[in-house]
């Protein structure tokens, strides 16, 4: 617990990748990708659960190999392309108040933003769990425009997120605007009431959290894996710090 509020961390990690094969259990460095958030979670000692959601027997193997929970396989329903991460995120809750077990906050995190470290997590849950009276949601933000070209996000001088529009063509130029952001995938944190409610993290009391931009990559083919195997092996060059 943290601050007397029950954590549940949700790690997606389904077997099907149309863009490169297996991806979530590609090896990056020592480790399979689904791996990464697990072992960044698993150091915050007040996560209350740690869970991966997969369709496969293998990939539940590997997870459990690392010290991760299985505590079911997701069904074929929740599988397929068309299969969106709050379905996942809301069949894990009901799993688990079907049990009469119930949590105060997600944590959400995708393996294929492999850099969020234990650091990062940390920062996000403390930031949003003691500002829980203005903000009940917090997401990963990034100037790197890569990976989200279609959606631009507005935050004000306190993080609060003020706008999140799919055409990008609304706004200012990028050269011409002082800040520009873009979802990056990185983290996502909500209550459990706020996601029941929105079924989404993006509303008027989400939080934003900003990210650099080498941590602000989402794995979906091998030109992106092989970013992140550069990124990987260049980081005491580049000074890129955890």
């Amino acid at each position: 617990m943290l601050k007397n509020k029950k954590i549940l961390a949700l790690i997606p990690a389904r077997s099907g990748s149309k863009g490169l094969k297996n991806k979530n259990i590609k090896i990056l460095g020592e480790h399979p990708l689904l791996v990464w958030p697990l072992l960044a979670v698993k150091k915050l000692k007040y996560i209350d659960k740690i869970i991966i959601s997969t369709d496969s027997k293998k990939y539940a193997e590997i997870a459990k190999k690392y010290g991760g929970e299985t505590p079911f396989l997701r069904p074929k329903k929740m599988s397929g392309d068309k299969a969106s991460s709050i379905d996942v995120i809301m069949h894990a809750i009901d799993f688990f108040e079907g049990f009469q077990i119930y949590f105060d906050y997600i944590l959400y995190m995708e393996p294929t933003s492999p850099f969020t470290s234990s650091k990062d997590i940390d920062k996000c849950l403390k930031a949003l769990i003691s500002k829980e009276k203005n903000f009940d949601s917090l997401v990963g933000v990034s100037s790197n425009e890569k990976y989200n070209r279609d959606q631009q996000i507005l935050i004000d001088k306190n993080l609060r997120l003020k706008e999140v529009t799919s055409n990008i063509q609304k706004h200012k130029r990028r050269q011409d605007s002082k800040e520009t952001w873009y979802p990056d995938g990185s983290i996502y944190v909500s209550t459990i009431k706020s996601l029941k409610k929105h079924k989404t993290f993006y509303h008027k009391k989400t939080l934003g959290y900003k990210f650099p931009k080498w941590k602000a990559i989402e794995i979906d083919d091998e030109l992106d894996f092989l970013y992140a195997e550069t990124i990987l092996g260049n980081k005491r060059k580049l000074n890129l710090n955890d």
